[in-house]
């Protein structure tokens, strides 16, 4: 029985788009030193992929295979090991603000003399009525706020209304426009 199956060769264009499809990314960052130097200055200073492919075309605008696309240079961020650069994942521009690394938080609504960790016994075992807790709850948009107090013998709750305002002098009752 004959064979219906059709072996095709790959004439030229074919083979050539087949290799260059193969051939590695990067290529250009990695086999010119100043044009690879200068992309890791300019990454170095937190410069987009976009805003480098940009001024390549200004530095060098006689070397056409100097300018480069922003997408070869994403590329090469995100193959270092093709391209030699280097920058950190979390400095690529995701349109949101970076976080802080948690030991370098601002430690915020501490007051140093009203730990709970410091807390009188009385106050911890909650044996003796008439001491407060409070805590603030702020709405949408900062536009309100209403304060808590929980006495923590009887858990009795009160629920302040804060239209003035929510700093010491407004919530104490000796500052604000009443």
């Amino acid at each position: 029985m004959p064979s219906t199956e059709v072996r095709t060769r790959l004439t030229g264009l074919t083979e050539l788009v087949l290799f260059t499809g193969r051939r590695s990314w990067c290529g250009s960052i990695r086999r010119d030193p100043e044009l690879k130097e200068f992309i890791q200055q300019h990454l170095d200073r937190r410069w987009s992929p976009e805003q480098i492919s940009q001024v390549l075309r200004s530095a060098f605008p006689d070397e056409q295979d100097r300018h480069l696309a922003h997408e070869t240079i994403y590329q090469a961020i995100h193959l270092p090991h093709r391209s030699g650069l280097e920058r950190k994942p979390n400095v690529l521009r995701t349109g949101r603000r970076a976080r802080r690394r948690v030991d370098e938080r601002a430690t915020r609504f501490v007051y140093r003399g009203a730990l709970i960790s410091r807390r009188p016994v009385e106050v911890a075992d909650r044996q003796v009525a008439e001491h407060w807790e409070g805590d603030l709850i702020v709405g949408q948009g900062n536009r309100s706020a209403i304060g808590t107090l929980v006495d923590r013998f009887t858990r009795y709750v009160k629920h302040l209304h804060l239209p003035d305002g929510r700093t010491a002098e407004h919530t104490t009752g000796t500052g604000g426009s009443r």
